[in-house]
């Protein structure tokens, strides 16, 4: 372990005291063992990339960011108790909005463990039982619904199987070859964090976006003060409101592309037990969630980490426990 050094640095950071923390995990370095020595000096280079930037040292902050990025990425997803990928992300935005640099996020490493496994395993067992046509691959497995091509949850790569010399490149042009004539958009699922912050940078290079998905378990139920009457509704009763709904969010979105992301649900029926929730008044539902259940205890949601409600299912009980990344690129 750290010790006292390391866990100062870290308080020191989050407080913005960068110089100071520059030297708290300075200090750790010079006495940690070989295979540690990277991350503190990835530390190092995070704080003195943020002390630049107040500095306005425009070329001393890119390069301590870059070998900051560089030093940290083999210890993702998390060490010494720290959220390396979250990190990494962190990182990662201070390059695309460079010189302007975000707050500086030093999060503790999420659960993961058991619960994170059984609930990707979840997600998993859906996605094979999905109606959908599959194909396996060197590094996978490739689902396409050539009849519904918008839909961006029935068209993908999942990764299962990535050697360290796998690259982005490499996965987009599988990504070209396996998606089906007709689907515009690429998508590229990872479960795995390390791989994923590896070759998140390249995926980036290529105009892709990376996607952040949050997996959270609840442990302990913390009910709003002021909650809403909700009720248990046939599936069916809420399509309307979920028409509205999306064109409310985007009004270019086509009739196809609408029924098509309503059809989504008739096929994940045939994979999974789907009970649907709602809240209502004298116009109908006003919000809604569908639960998939399997008999399992864990409950759990799937939520985008940089544009979801994170703070809000934080307040009802749940906890990050790891991520699910995707590599997505629009269509053109």
């Amino acid at each position: 372990m750290a010790g006292e050094d390391y866990e100062h640095g870290l308080e020191l950071a989050r407080r913005g005291e960068f110089f100071e923390a520059h030297e708290a995990f300075e200090a750790v370095w010079r006495r940690a063992e070989a295979g540690e020595r990277d991350f503190y000096q990835g530390l190092v280079h995070t704080v003195v990339a943020w002390l630049q930037a107040e500095r306005r040292n425009e070329v001393g902050c890119r390069r301590q960011l870059e070998k900051a990025r560089r030093r940290l990425t083999p210890y993702a997803p998390s060490h010494e108790g720290l959220d390396v990928s979250g990190l990494l992300t962190t990182l990662d935005t201070a390059l695309a909005s460079f010189p302007t640099l975000p707050e500086l996020r030093l999060a503790p490493a999420l659960v993961g463990g058991e619960e994170l496994a059984q609930a990707l395993a979840f997600i998993r067992g859906i996605q094979d039982r999905d109606p959908t046509e599959s194909k396996a691959f060197a590094l996978g497995v490739a689902f396409q619904r050539p009849d519904l091509p918008l839909i961006r949850d029935l068209n993908f790569v999942r990764v299962e199987e990535l050697p360290q010399d796998a690259s982005a490149a490499r996965l987009a042009a599988d990504a070209d070859l396996l998606h089906a004539d007709g689907v515009a958009h690429r998508k590229i699922v990872v479960h795995g964090e390390q791989s994923a912050a590896r070759l998140a940078p390249g995926f980036r290079e290529l105009g892709w976006r990376v996607d952040r998905n949050l997996v959270m378990a609840l442990h302990e139920l913390r009910p709003p003060e002021r909650a809403h009457d909700v009720v248990e509704v046939e599936r069916a009763s809420i399509k309307a409101s979920e028409r509205a709904f999306l064109l409310g969010e985007d009004e270019t979105t086509s009739d196809d592309e609408i029924e098509q992301i309503l059809a989504i649900s008739t096929f994940t029926e045939r994979a999974v037990n789907v009970r649907a929730f709602a809240a209502l008044d004298a116009g109908g539902p006003t919000s809604w969630c569908e639960l998939y259940s399997d008999g399992q205890d864990l409950v759990f949601l799937v939520v985008n980490e940089d544009e979801g409600p994170v703070d809000l299912y934080q307040r009802l009980g749940f906890e990050g426990i790891g991520r699910e990344i995707v590599f997505f690129r629009p269509p053109p």
